[in-house]
């Protein structure tokens, strides 16, 4: 009978000493990121892109391959990033002939230069730095380009040109590039497969820099090897969905169209209009190198001039992949 009593006693305590033991939760799959480039970065970069165009009179198919080198300093107030010469092959199918074939070529080209850029110590984009040399490069090469066009033309043209290489306009352009691919994700804390929302506007630079509402999701997909040579799984896969407010885009592309056809051209108006963006990451949670960035833009437009409606849908693909040769 004691015995029996002694193996209670002794059975109640252990049950009691597990109670009192402190609680270990069980930790979600959850990763924190943190910007930690070292001061100096090289590297190369090698991207692929493809836009087909589809409307009522046909498809249109652009491909764009490409690769540039690039190098992270140590400045006064962050880092400086600069970007070695892009080498760019485009392909176009069906072939686009005279003026308009070399002003695509020409504005392809253009939009995969990259002018340098400082970001501060804490990941955030802060200006554009060595632009005179950066603007005068695009300016002897769109000379040649605009030699034959009509004066009304060639103004026109160069205007539109222009804008775009103004401050503002690439100071968005390149704030957006950075934010995609690191900004954006500094400092975040996601559990896997969790969507996080956020509101936000953003200044469209082929639209004269309108600030444009806008909705973000962002998501961890888990965690990946940062490259095919790459064993441990190293990296995290990152995604993120944006979604634009659609009137204020529209609205904002008829002025632009209107000033690109200039008078006698008629009377634009955008019926519809859908752009949706996704972007997946492969980068390093640890210090936000980026290894693997992919984005995929589609918009879908109805565009009415003259008592004719014309629907368009383009979706626009890149990929770009980033190998750091010191670090």
């Amino acid at each position: 009978m004691r015995d029996r009593c002694v193996r209670r006693c002794r059975l109640a305590s252990f049950l009691i000493s597990l109670l009192l033991l402190p609680f270990a939760p069980v930790r979600a799959d959850t990763v924190t990121l943190a910007f930690a480039w070292p001061e100096t970065v090289e590297g190369t970069a090698t991207f692929s892109a493809r836009k087909t165009r589809a409307a009522e009179r046909g498809q249109q198919v652009i491909v764009v391959r490409g690769g540039y080198g690039f190098a992270a300093k140590p400045v006064a107030d962050g880092q400086l990033i600069t970007f070695g010469k892009t080498q760019v092959d485009v392909q176009v199918e069906p072939p686009v002939s005279g003026m308009q074939g070399r002003l695509q070529q020409f504005m392809l080209s253009a939009a995969n230069q990259r002018p340098s850029y400082v970001i501060d110590r804490q990941g955030s984009y802060l200006r554009l730095e060595n632009m005179e040399r950066y603007r005068q490069n695009l300016r002897e090469a769109y000379a040649a380009l605009l030699a034959d066009l009509p004066d009304q033309a060639k103004e026109r043209v160069q205007q539109t040109i222009e804008g775009a290489m103004s401050d503002r306009q690439l100071e968005a352009r390149m704030a957006e590039s950075w934010n995609r691919d690191v900004g954006a994700w500094v400092g975040g804390e996601f559990d896997r497969g969790e969507t996080y929302e956020q509101d936000f506007s953003m200044a469209v630079p082929v639209l004269g820099n309108t600030e444009v509402p806008m909705k973000a999701a962002y998501r961890y997909l888990g965690p990946v090897s940062c490259g095919k040579a790459a064993s441990a799984d190293r990296c995290v896969h990152l995604e993120l969905r944006s979604f634009v407010d659609s009137d204020k885009v529209a609205r904002a592309l008829e002025a632009f169209l209107k000033r690109m056809a200039g008078q006698g051209a008629g009377e634009f108006h955008i019926e519809q209009l859908r752009i949706d963006t996704t972007v997946r990451l492969v980068t390093e949670p640890d210090t936000l190198l980026p290894h693997r960035i992919e984005q995929q833009k589609v918009s879908s437009t109805v565009l009415s001039q003259g008592g004719q409606s014309q629907a368009t849908r383009q979706v626009e693909e890149i990929v770009y992949e980033f190998a750091y040769t010191s670090r």
